[in-house]
């Protein structure tokens, strides 16, 4: 490797599109904005028919992104798998194409990499990952600003966000997204990464906007079915020898207003100690989800005053 690769590794950014080429325009730029300056991308099209695979070939003649055409949709894992297959990097982190980087992102997590492999401990963490800027139609939050995500903690959820940095070999080790989940193919292929690897780290930077002000179909707007069906299959890939932990997994569904709890769920969930996720439900049900996001969004306010101040009490 020379002088450059050592200083500068190449960092792999993927990312799956179909039929959303102004959201794509804006991903892509954000990766190509990127203050790092090693990045290859990878863009693997979904069978769009939308003028995407035109502003690809446009793209790959000029060299700032090497794009893949899948013959026909197979679905996001399938694109996902088939940029990877393509990446070079020694790092490999994605993007979804409704989303977008802020400029310092690939920069923060490789100089968090480099800080955590001076002291040896690279060898023993899964990956890193950081907060995100959830946009909504009435709301803004920060989502996933925690320090660190065991196994455990991606046992019970998705703890650490929908994307991950990590080598790129460790996303292959781990078996890359299972092509028959249609929901949570994120959290299912990190849990793999967590059991397999370690911990996942936070870097804390908040680098990364998750957009829920488009038209476009996200994957949390599929159907009561489709979600339930996922947590089947979920549970059964993993949690199948933990009875407990298979029933625990409802509690995801307080985050899909969608999904409707039945009394003996609710009584199931209060009965394994998720008594937290119960008053949310009830909460979003008996209010609406509007005003359930207005009272998320004040407590949340509150809660980073309290800290502030905590720690100033502290401090003096």
């Amino acid at each position: 490797m020379s002088d450059e690769g050592n200083t500068y590794p190449l960092v792999s950014v993927y990312i799956p599109t179909k039929n959303r080429l102004p959201l794509l325009q804006r991903a892509v730029a954000s990766v190509l904005q990127q203050t790092y300056p090693r990045i290859e991308l990878v863009v693997a099209d979904d069978g769009s028919t939308d003028g995407t695979r035109e502003y690809l070939d446009e793209l790959a003649a000029s060299g700032k992104c090497v794009a893949v055409f899948l013959p026909v949709s197979e679905g996001a894992c399938a694109a996902r798998n088939a940029a990877i297959s393509m990446t070079t990097g020694e790092f490999l982190t994605g993007l979804d194409d409704d989303d977008y980087f802020l400029p310092q992102r690939i920069e923060c997590f490789v100089q968090r990499w480099r800080e955590l492999s001076t002291h040896g401990r690279t060898d023993h963490i899964a990956g890193l990952f950081d907060s995100s800027r959830w946009i909504g139609r009435a709301m803004e939050r920060t989502l996933f600003d925690r320090a660190c995500a065991h196994p455990r903690d991606l046992a019970a959820a998705c703890a650490v966000g929908t994307q991950v940095f990590s080598i790129r070999e460790r996303f292959i080790a781990a078996g890359l997204f299972d092509r028959s989940m249609q929901v949570w193919q994120d959290w299912d292929l990190w849990l793999r990464m967590a059991y397999r690897y370690g911990e996942f780290v936070g870097i804390r930077a908040c680098t990364y906007v998750i957009d829920a002000t488009h038209q476009h179909e996200r994957i949390s707007d599929r159907s009561e079915a489709a979600l339930r069906r996922a947590a089947q299959l979920f549970a059964a890939k993993h949690y199948a020898s933990a009875p407990v932990q298979k029933f625990r997994i409802r509690s995801v569904f307080v985050d899909y207003p969608q999904v409707r709890l039945g009394l003996l769920e609710l009584a199931g969930l209060l009965a394994i100690g998720n008594r937290r996720a119960v008053g949310r439900y009830l909460l979003r049900k008996t209010v609406g989800p509007e005003l359930y996001d207005q009272i998320r969004r004040r407590l949340a306010g509150w809660s980073v005053i309290f800290t502030r101040r905590e720690s100033a009490g502290f401090r003096r």
